[in-house]
């Protein structure tokens, strides 16, 4: 996908990693201190500094908040909303990880594995959940 020239501040690109191991995805829950969503669960990710090439944003962001290392990241879902006066662009990406133990950032708290099923009563995030029904064709 190329996202070159978005580089301008009225268009922002976020990333998202749905993290696999042993058929069960990874939640992190936003610390108390989170600017947004505070305790809330969540997905690895935040928003890419280099639009030119997501899918290293995407480990970065991994790395940074799980220090999981990934492989197999596939794009599955990508949507876009006006917030202001920007356009943000929200590209959702599975991938696997061999590892299971998680090394939170400051950024989280906890961190849990949980089925397909289970995502979206976890991750009440509406636009979260819209691309978990996508992703895994689930009928909230």
């Amino acid at each position: 996908m190329d996202l070159s020239g978005l580089s301008d501040r009225k268009t922002m690109l976020f990333v998202k990693g749905l993290i696999e191991n042993e058929g069960e995805w990874l939640l992190v829950r936003r610390s108390e201190t989170a600017p947004r969503r505070a305790l809330e669960w969540d997905f690895p990710g935040g928003e890419a500094d280099d639009h030119d090439n997501p899918v290293a944003e995407v480990q970065r962001e991994v790395q940074e908040e799980t220090g999981l290392a990934v492989s197999n990241i596939e794009l599955k879902y990508a949507t876009t909303r006006s917030i202001a006066d920007r356009k943000v662009i929200f590209l959702f990406y599975t991938m696997q990880s061999d590892d299971r133990d998680v090394e939170l950032s400051y950024e989280h708290d906890q961190s849990t594995w949980v089925s397909a099923q289970e995502l979206p009563q976890l991750n009440t995030f509406e636009l979260h959940q819209e691309a978990v029904r996508f992703i895994f064709d689930i009928t909230l």
